[in-house]
């Protein structure tokens, strides 16, 4: 390796670092000035778009991440990032075929898959979604994110008691997955079980006290209950 590999594998290393521990502008700061010095460095724009997307800068991520397609076609990361910003700009079919991409370059990629069921859920592929999910659990049996994501499919095709399992499954796999209690919370509160709704809703603020989207629901779950003072409170909790 010659010094100026070694450079560029020094910076990248403390650009991962930045990403790692949140410093996000100032990861895109020195990451901009670095890709001047190597602009065919695709880690460097897969950093770039990484962190532009965390910071809701979404066509700038886009941006980035295309290039990194461009500049390595080869790399599976890369094709499964540009998916999730497609994703993110509401074009699905894009987004399929992104990590469709990603999964012909390297198999036995989980987290395309799940992302692949996202997409196909929101284009309204029910069947197709939840084979995609199943197909990343059999991959990663441990992957809470993929339970509570077909579980929410599940839900949407009406199979209520597979989607209960398969939240309590990614439960299970993570105690603390607020988003998991607050998605199960909606079946209950859809099958107008408003006390159980309520339960789970308040499993969910525990973990995250912050979770403006938990306490609306549990103030509308308190309200059918007849709760209303309570439920006044949490509206302004939520607000």
């Amino acid at each position: 390796m010659d010094n100026n590999e070694t450079n560029l594998t020094k910076k990248t290393t403390e650009l991962v670092k930045l990403y790692n521990t949140g410093r996000l502008s100032e990861l895109i700061y020195e990451a901009e000035k670095l890709v001047n010095q190597y602009p065919q460095a695709f880690i460097i724009w897969n950093l770039l778009g990484a962190a532009s997307k965390r910071l809701g800068k979404i066509d700038q991520a886009f941006s980035f991440l295309k290039k990194v397609t461009e500049l390595n076609p080869e790399y599976a990361d890369g094709h499964n990032n540009l998916g999730v910003t497609f994703q993110d700009l509401g074009k699905f079919d894009e987004s399929i075929d992104s990590f469709k991409k990603a999964l012909s370059l390297k198999p036995n990629y989980a987290e395309a898959y799940n992302n692949l069921a996202i997409s196909y859920r929101k284009s309204r592929k029910l069947e197709e979604s939840v084979k995609s999910f199943n197909k990343a659990i059999s991959l990663n049996p441990n992957y809470a994110e993929a339970y509570n994501n077909l579980a929410t499919t599940l839900k949407e095709q009406g199979n209520i008691n597979q989607a209960i399992e398969c939240f309590k499954k990614a439960l299970s796999l993570k105690p603390n997955y607020a988003e998991a209690y607050y998605n199960m919370g909606i079946v209950y509160q859809e099958q107008n079980d408003f006390q159980k709704a309520a339960e789970i809703y308040i499993k969910a603020i525990h973990i995250n006290p912050n979770y403006a989207e938990a306490y609306n629901n549990l103030a509308t779950t308190l309200k059918e209950q007849g709760n209303i003072n309570q439920a006044i409170e949490c509206f302004k909790k939520a607000l």
